[in-house]
Parts: structure tokens; sequence; C-alpha cells
């Protein structure tokens, strides 16, 4: 987990959003291996191991994958075209996180309940929370959610997080997120913006 992204970090508990403060054990460049992020509202405590920040013991993706578009297809959909910020990427979709981060250098992909086997880079962060995705309201250039993940708490979630006028992603055709304008919808994505 990238040491910055402590700032978009929110407390899953369910008070009024707060910051947490992160206390590192190992450290490898700017990820922390090894810590603790902690709430100091409610004094919960959140670990990090391994370089993924464990909100929760077990994912929430209990859904078969289907299928992930190119990393290309993803950056067009997301509308984005320059680097900077922060996008997640939840479930099967942060399959090609690593590629789409490349594509938009200097961006910062967080996965939450990504695939086994998915390895961090410096722009790639892992996140395990079985009850959404845990970053600050309006804090993300874009929201990419895989279809066996296209349902609540996701859906309103990244409908929380997404800056105003940017996009979400739910891969596997319809989707209803409330405060986003359906802007294309197909058999495989429906793309909203947030109004």
């Amino acid at each position: 987990m990238h040491i910055e992204l402590t700032e978009l970090m929110r407390c899953p508990k369910g008070h009024d959003e707060a910051f947490l403060v992160l206390a590192t054990a190992v450290m490898k460049g700017r990820h922390v291996q090894g810590g603790i992020l902690g709430c100091p509202v409610c004094r919960v405590e959140v670990p990090v191991v391994k370089g993924v920040a464990m909100f929760s013991r077990e994912s929430g993706n209990s859904g078969k994958p289907g299928k992930v578009p190119s990393a290309d297809a993803l950056q067009a959909l997301l509308g984005l075209s320059n680097a900077g910020g922060t996008i997640a990427m939840v479930g099967s979709a942060g399959g090609v996180a690593n590629e789409l981060a490349s594509l938009l250098g200097g961006t910062h992909v967080i996965c939450i309940d990504a695939p086994e086997g998915m390895s961090h880079s410096d722009q790639v962060s892992h996140v395990v929370w079985d009850s959404g995705i845990p970053l600050k309201k309006n804090s993300a250039r874009g929201v990419v959610i895989g279809s066996e993940m296209a349902r609540e708490p996701w859906l309103s979630e990244a409908g929380r997080i997404v800056l105003k006028g940017l996009r979400v992603v739910v891969l596997g055709g319809a989707a209803k997120v409330e405060g986003l304008q359906t802007m294309a919808q197909s058999p495989d994505a429906w793309v909203g913006q947030k109004v």
C-alpha cells in the first residue's frame, strides 16, 4: 500500500468520515508492507499485511468474475487522458490495474478485492474490505467495478467516492447509481457520470 493513500482512506465504521493514522512497521520504498491504520475517533485498527490493508478478513467478492476489457478500453470508458489522482478498481476489474496505471503514468490505482496473485507496483495498491470502498467522499477520478461486484454496497460506494463530472464504469451491463447520469450502456458495461 502506497504511503500517500492514507490521506484518502477513511475509517470503515459508521461514524462521520474520519481520517486514518498510519503506524508503519515495515516499509519498502514508499510502500507500507506492514503496520496498522488506526482511527482516532473510534479506535478501530486495520492491519497492513504484506502490503495489503486488511479492512476485513475476507473479501466481499463472492461472484464469478466476468470478462474485463483491456486497459485501453477502460481508459476510454473512464474518459481519462491525463495523469494524476486516484482510480478505484473493484473485484475482477483490478486484473488490468497495472496496465491502466502504465497508460496513465502518475495516476495511482487502488484495487479493492482484486483477483488472487495481483502484484503491487509503485502505482497500484491493494485493499481487502467486504463492505465498500475505503476512500473519502469525492476523492477518486474514476471507479471500475467488476461484473461480479455489480451490486450494493459497491454501486453506492462508487457514486460516493467519484469526483463530480467524472465516471463510474460497471462491467457486465445495466446498473443504476444514485447521483450518476447514464452516459452509455451495453451488454458489456454501463458508464455513468456524477452530476
